[in-house]
């Protein structure tokens, strides 16, 4: 059971991304912008041919292998049953989901399409599967900080 619903809500993240990303594409033709919130977010249509913050700009066949190969062991981890901590179940799942989303992007266009541009800072342009990949790696963090604290205070305890 717990399989299937892991399936169904990667699924379903998987098609927000995408949805999303299609929207993007049919409405907003560049450069034209959609301001949601003036002076902190807008829409802009961007074609990503790196990684965050445009890292490896044109490297788009070692993103699309480096991010098969993450997305597959994720996969591995998450369906082998050992993971038994729900914080980290589900920071696999959005890292899974936001990775798969992107990945699809480099398959069929070669880049990933982004388009929610923060106003306030000066940030890069991103998309619903990197808000999921960098949530679900904030989570994980967090996670293994505090299993850190907990085992050290655990093992000062125990002397």
């Amino acid at each position: 059971m717990k399989r299937g619903l892991t399936g169904l809500v990667i699924l379903l993240l998987i098609t927000v991304d995408q949805l999303t990303k299609y929207l993007i594409v049919n409405w907003l033709v560049p450069p034209e912008t959609f301001v949601l919130v003036p002076g902190v977010l807008q829409f802009r249509y961007t074609e990503n041919t790196g990684a965050v913050f445009g890292v490896f700009r044109n490297a788009t066949h070692i993103l699309t292998v480096s991010s098969l190969l993450i997305v597959l062991v994720v996969l591995f981890i998450l369906f082998s049953g050992k993971v038994k901590k729900n914080v980290l179940y589900v920071s696999l799942v959005m890292v899974v989901a936001g990775g798969i989303g992107n990945l699809i992007d480099r398959l069929t266009k070669g880049y990933v399409i982004d388009f929610i541009e923060p106003l306030f800072i000066n940030f890069a342009v991103f998309n619903f599967a990197d808000c999921l990949i960098t949530v679900g790696e904030c989570l994980m963090l967090g996670f293994f900080v505090y299993e850190f604290i907990a085992e050290a205070k655990k093992a000062r305890n125990e002397n």
